[in-house]
């Protein structure tokens, strides 16, 4: 029979351990999906710090369609937390406002239910994580049309462009030059925010999405400021570069877009300084956005974009940071599907390499997403980021070349010649810069510290530029330029190089270069002549000039019976001239695009050869034998915890693409037993590896010698 105590003693028992298994499941549940509140708060209203100069983004982009408007805020949190991510940016307004907007001129996002945004920003920062609220003004609700069809787009056949019922808008309409700035301080008015991302920011001739120019806006109020701005003419219909009235134009959208940006800017930070202002653009903004992305408009692939995207920011500026987002989607027709797992990967680590944070854009939040497959690479780089904060952001060039890059977007044959030669260093393990052409004048101090500057099929040269480029030659400063550079500029191009163009146009396709007999020539000296297929400029040079690379005529085509007679045709490839206390290189021919597109070693050895006979010492600095799928970095660094440190230490990154192969992506290949021979400022007390937490073995002072053992994806290799 059972005792009456002891059944009542194990009912209460069982209840007590319900309820503590109960507690217990409740605390697993709220670590797994609501995240335990930290102690320490952002507050942007009292943190009046600069917090992004500390260079330390690990940001992710909820990048939000309407009906993800609806998204949970908690589960949003725990996503981050989980993905260690310190930034998050996130839709606001614009397009359609992703928060309860008063203002009448704001079109509401139907799916937003209460104050999502507003919650979502208490959250993140009450987990120290920054908010950066996104806009886009380029376009309008077609709810407003009938009553403000000024404040729209309208193309020379009279046409709008409406993307499923929003309409692009006109820079010059009350809505973008009036409106938006209500909208921008409404959001300020009411959320304590970090940072304002603008998408889509100035003049929309081209419908991205579509693929389809639709021309010069006519809108009136276009035409009424540019008569005003250019004194009496008429605004053009037909981009025309040879029609003065486009080029002022031209000068024109500069003018305006970055008047309105300086009115946004000088908005926020009448609000509060410490709100970022970020977009693609580089004027008045304190983040510069770039994007990775494009992978089926720009064939071959390559593979160093971000990496192009961080350098250029990174070198040319001191008082702004970048953020080179790697877009999931392949394309605008194909947001659904992200690229391979293993390009994001090495898209991130190309970031933090080249001395930036994290930045991933994703199609709204990361619940049912519908392509998964990277997101176990993101979490793994933004945690390896995490640990290891402190190395990064905060680096000092060992760079002696400066490619001076066209614009921040490049296109066309320029961008092929300039890729095709980042192409060639990154496989031979150069460190170099890259410093946009429209900051060449204003940055002599630092262009005065490089060996070599390299002009790759640049034109546009202003008399400032020039005479900048004439007073680097009195300093030492080697210049190479290639083909069709300051073609426009005539009298630079023969004081500079001791060129004169005799014809700036031959398809060399079946005409060769003669590399035999050329004392230039050391790698390919087993292959007599060179194949082109490209441009070819013929060029009388300065009688001083040392001329390379005769240029062998096409010859006999036919059966083997038939062909030969390639014959020296008086022209040459290659010149070289002392100018001042530097040495000037003239290539006439696409020597990179040559490389970017056919990849064939004979180009890529040619510019080497010339890089070592003009300055030797480029190569002598850092040596390894890293494979030239290996993509490396090599940067003196402080702490980025620390302002007070010097740049006494070294950081050397690898990124490891040998899983890439011109089209797929692959898991890389493991690689065993790189060296590396460095020259340093003083001997390091120790050499070891982040990734790994392994110690390396040295020897030497001045110059040290050693050996990582492996490489798999990534590893960083600090010498302090």
């Amino acid at each position: 029979m059972w005792n009456f105590k002891k059944i009542v003693s194990v009912q209460i028992n069982s209840i007590l351990l319900g309820i503590v298994m109960i507690f217990l499941f409740s605390c697993q549940q709220t670590t797994k999906n609501e995240v335990v509140r930290t102690v320490q708060k952002i507050d942007p209203t009292t943190d009046t710090s600069i917090w992004w100069n500390k260079n330390n983004l690990r940001m992710i982009q909820t990048n939000l369609p309407a009906a993800e408007g609806a998204l949970n805020p908690d589960s949003l949190l725990a996503d981050l937390i989980d993905y260690s991510a310190n930034t998050l940016l996130i839709n606001a307004g614009g397009i359609m406002a992703f928060y309860p907007t008063k203002l009448s001129f704001h079109y509401k996002n139907p799916y937003v239910k209460d104050d999502m945004l507003g919650r979502v920003i208490s959250l993140c920062h009450e987990n120290e994580i920054r908010v950066i609220v996104r806009f886009d003004f380029s376009r309008i609700h077609e709810s407003f049309f009938d009553e403000h069809p000024d404040w729209f787009y309208l193309s020379p056949k009279g046409e709008r462009v409406d993307n499923y019922g929003m309409m692009v808008a006109s820079v010059n309409g009350d809505y973008m030059q009036k409106h938006a700035f209500e909208i921008v301080q409404e959001v300020i008015d009411n959320y304590p925010i970090d940072g304002m991302f603008v998408n889509m920011f100035g003049y929309n001739t081209m419908d991205y999405y579509k693929g389809v120019y639709h021309g010069i806006d006519q809108n009136p109020n276009d035409k009424k400021r540019f008569k005003e701005f250019s004194g009496g003419m008429t605004l053009p219909t037909v981009e025309d570069e040879n029609d003065p009235v486009f080029i002022k134009y031209k000068e024109f959208k500069k003018h305006s877009t970055n008047e309105l940006l300086k009115r946004m800017r000088d908005l926020i930070k009448s609000q509060r300084p410490n709100i970022a202002l970020c977009t693609y653009n580089d004027d008045f903004i304190d983040i510069m956005r770039h994007e990775a992305q494009g992978e089926l408009h720009h064939l071959p692939y390559f593979a160093y974009i971000a990496s192009e995207n961080v350098n250029t920011v990174e070198s040319t500026f001191d008082d702004k940071i970048a953020s080179s987002s790697s877009i999931q989607q392949i394309t605008f027709g194909s947001r659904y599907h992200a690229v391979p797992p293993v390009r994001i990967r090495n898209r991130l680590y190309q970031n933090i390499a080249h001395g930036s944070g994290l930045d991933i854009s994703l199609m709204g939040d990361m619940r049912n997403y519908e392509d998964e497959r990277g997101f176990e690479v993101i979490k793994e780089v933004y945690a390896y980021h995490k640990k290891n904060e402190k190395y990064y952001g905060d680096y000092q060039s060992t760079a002696k070349i400066a490619i001076i890059k066209q614009d921040y977007w490049p296109g066309g044959p320029v961008m092929e010649e300039m890729r095709g030669i980042e192409q060639i260093l990154k496989e031979e393990h150069i460190q170099f810069d890259l410093i946009l052409k429209k900051y060449l004048a204003n940055r002599f101090e630092k262009l005065r510290n490089y060996k070599i500057i390299v002009i790759a099929h640049l034109n546009n040269f202003s008399d400032e530029e020039i005479e900048t480029l004439r007073k680097l030659t009195e300093e030492g400063v080697n210049i190479i330029a290639t083909n069709q550079s300051l073609i426009d500029t005539p009298e630079a191009l023969k004081e500079l190089f001791g060129v004169i163009i005799q014809e700036k146009e031959l398809d060399a396709f079946k005409y060769y270069v003669q590399l035999k007999d050329q004392n230039i020539i050391k790698r390919q000296d087993k292959l007599h002549q060179a194949f082109l297929k490209c441009n070819f400029m013929k060029c009388e040079f300065d009688k001083k000039s040392r001329l390379f690379l005769p240029l062998l005529d096409k010859g006999r085509e036919g059966p083997p019976e038939m062909i030969g007679g390639h014959v020296p045709t008086g022209w040459y490839g290659l010149s070289i001239l002392d100018k001042n206390a530097a040495k000037t290189v003239y290539i006439p021919w696409e020597i990179g695009r040559m490389y970017h597109q056919y990849g064939f070693l004979a180009h890529r050895d040619i510019f080497l050869d010339v890089i070592d006979y003009i300055n030797p010492e480029i190569m002598q600095g850092f040596k390894t034998n890293a494979p030239p799928q290996v993509e490396i970095t090599f940067n003196k660094f402080r702490y980025n915890s620390d302002t007070t440190d010097s740049y006494n230490k070294y950081i050397i990154n690898l990124i490891n693409l040998s899983g890439f192969n011109g089209r797929s992506y692959f898991e890389p290949l493991e690689i065993f037993n790189i060296n590396f021979e460095i020259k340093v400022a003083m001997k390091p007390e120790k050499v070891y590896c982040l990734k790994s937490g392994k110690t390396i073995n040295f020897e030497g002072d001045s110059v040290i010698k050693f050996t990582l053992d492996n490489l798999q994806e990534f590893e960083a290799i600090v010498i302090e």
